[in-house]
């Protein structure tokens, strides 16, 4: 059986708490962003569309695309085609409603705008932050959601 002595058991006590510390703040810096609504799935209404994101930082902006085709990093790939029915937005703080970002459509009518447009769109967001150990340009990238406009 191995013995240690008193002071050698607490020098390594306090290397692994200290090993814990610094991988749960790790893991906090890299959270990313978390798709709140529309829920995954769910159908909205043509030109009322709203969307929320819970963050912990801003700017939080979001990638809208009619295919869930992803880029190197395995994000959503970008695509600003408005033709194609891709956008991407920024949202803006909530007011009243902590870490919350908000967009909502204007009722803009163009003829194939995704947010009148009936179909399945996906979307994710994300904030930059270069201290993270992202692979994509500093992105902290949320899960990808989808959403159905009727």
């Amino acid at each position: 059986m191995l013995k240690i002595r008193g002071r050698t058991a607490l020098a390594l006590v306090a290397v692994a708490l200290c090993s814990l510390g610094a991988a749960g703040a790790a893991g906090a810096v890299g959270s990313g962003p978390t798709l709140i609504s529309p829920h995954h799935g769910q159908r909205v209404g043509p030109g009322k569309i709203r969307m929320v994101v819970s963050s912990p930082t801003f700017p939080v902006f979001a990638q809208i695309s009619p295919r869930r085709k992803l880029n190197g990093a395995g994000h959503l790939a970008q695509c600003l085609a408005v033709r194609h029915r891709c956008d991407f937005i920024e949202l803006l703080p909530w007011k009243g409603h902590p870490n919350k970002y908000i967009w909502v459509s204007s009722g803009f009518a163009s003829p194939g705008f995704w947010a009148t447009t009936p179909g399945r769109y996906y979307w994710q967001a994300h904030y930059n932050d270069c201290a993270a150990t992202e692979v994509d340009s500093c992105r902290v990238v949320s899960a990808i959601g989808s959403f159905r406009v009727r």
